[in-house]
């Protein structure tokens, strides 16, 4: 049951941020500061994404800020999203209460006519998966910080032709020293990309890209490596109502470790979207891709994603959104380091599927399996205000961590000011 004293505070703070958009709303009408407002509630059977969950209910609030400057060449975009929790159960990691946030901001300038410069940085700390780019199936009982930055560039050539050049780095820290030796990462990547519309409705590119990967040292376990890639992508509309884009390359991975040799594959992606009618929407594509591991004590994995949507929109308020995906990460006993696996057997209780999978039965590689399935239903109450009902299921088959299924269902309200 959920105490007197988080009742209180999902209340107050509710009230709080309620008074304090409406009042800036009404006195700033017409600036460009924008306010809105999320409270809701989430029931799920598998608190921690665990072989045998703890059930438990959610309670949230998400007040937000965003305030856009705008000087004809230029745009600045700024939003911050605190974010309060009441947990009606937590685990031996977790407290009642947490308060998280989420901060970002974007420019982007026109220099020139023909060249654009963009910047971003997003800071984050939660504990949420879903905000991880990848890597749904991780650790749900751990808070972490992660930030984003990214420096673009788009020249063009041509009228028709532009060259853009990229960089980012990623950073992910957990709070828990155990959990952090093994998860805990940095990611920097640069890319080049040249672009071209042979017509208004075909767009060809190559590109080329070069990633860091570094994970924590902790026990003299080097897990780090060097990529790079090349490829190529067409992007075609076909009509009014289909159009599509497809990428092909071939990328390498050179391990830092003398005990991982060197790997490379081809890589390729597939996206297509249909809108047969504007209250009809269908997308879906395929990744296959050599990345980042989600599963210690590996260093990479081989990836593939399958995932389709379906949005129908029903009179004028209701829309349906129906989601699959379905991934499959394939992971190699050769990308795991001497000084891991010497980790892994002296703690072997700690890994106890792993060392099944690959030191008793003896396989040289295993996979993990997700399939995860979405259903939202969202009822817009005005043009400022909507109500959302999501249900999203969760079936994890892993030879290399936890085998688990977990089904969540939340209620959302959105108010906009």
């Amino acid at each position: 049951m959920m105490t007197r004293a988080g009742k209180i505070s999902i209340l107050a703070l509710f009230i709080a941020s309620l008074a304090a958009t409406t009042i800036h709303a009404q006195l700033r009408e017409g600036d460009p500061l924008r306010f809105s407002l999320k409270v809701g509630t989430e029931y799920t059977d598998n608190r921690d994404s665990a072989a045998d969950g703890e059930s438990n209910t959610d309670i949230w609030t998400k007040p937000r800020l965003d305030a856009i400057v705008d000087w004809g060449r230029g745009i600045l975009d700024f939003y911050y999203e605190p974010a309060f929790r009441y947990r009606e159960n937590p685990n031996d990691l977790q407290n009642y209460t947490e308060l998280h946030h989420d901060v970002a901001v974007v420019l982007g300038h026109d220099i020139h006519p023909r060249l654009k410069l963009d910047v971003s940085e997003r800071f984050a700390r939660t504990d949420d998966p879903s905000i991880q780019r990848g890597g749904t199936t991780l650790r749900r009982d751990s808070s972490y910080i992660m930030n984003w930055t990214s420096l673009g560039a788009m020249f063009k050539i041509r009228p028709r032709t532009a060259l853009t050049v990229s960089g980012t780095h990623n950073l992910k820290r957990y709070d828990e020293s155990k959990v952090a030796i093994e998860s805990d990462e940095d990611r920097a990547t640069a890319g080049v990309t040249l672009k071209h519309y042979a017509a208004p409705t075909l767009a060809l590119s190559v590109s080329a890209s070069a990633a860091e990967v570094d994970y924590e040292h902790g026990d003299n376990i080097d897990r780090d490596y060097t990529g790079s890639s090349g490829g190529m992508a067409v992007e075609k509309i076909f009509g009014k109502n289909v159009r599509g884009s497809a990428r092909a390359g071939y990328s390498a991975l050179d391990y830092d470790s003398d005990d991982v040799e060197s790997d490379s594959s081809p890589y390729f992606g597939i996206d297509v979207k249909v809108e047969p009618m504007p209250s009809r929407r269908f997308v879906a594509g395929a990744t296959y891709e050599l990345r980042e591991s989600y599963a210690y004590p590996h260093a990479s994995q081989e990836y593939r994603d399958m995932n389709a949507r379906v949005e129908l929109d029903f009179f004028a308020r209701l829309t349906l959104k129906v989601g699959v995906a379905y991934q499959i990460g394939d992971y190699e006993l050769e990308t795991v380091t001497d000084e891991a696996a010497a980790k892994v057997m002296a703690n072997w209780t700690s890994y106890p599927d792993w060392v099944q999978h690959f030191l008793v039965e003896g396989h040289t590689s295993g996979q993990e399996k997700t399939m995860v399935t979405s259903l939202e239903l969202v009822y817009r109450i005005d043009d400022n205000a909507s109500l959302a009902l999501v249900q999203r299921y969760e079936d994890v088959d892993s030879d290399v961590g936890t085998t688990f299924d977990r089904n969540a269902v939340g209620l959302v309200l959105t108010k906009g000011f």
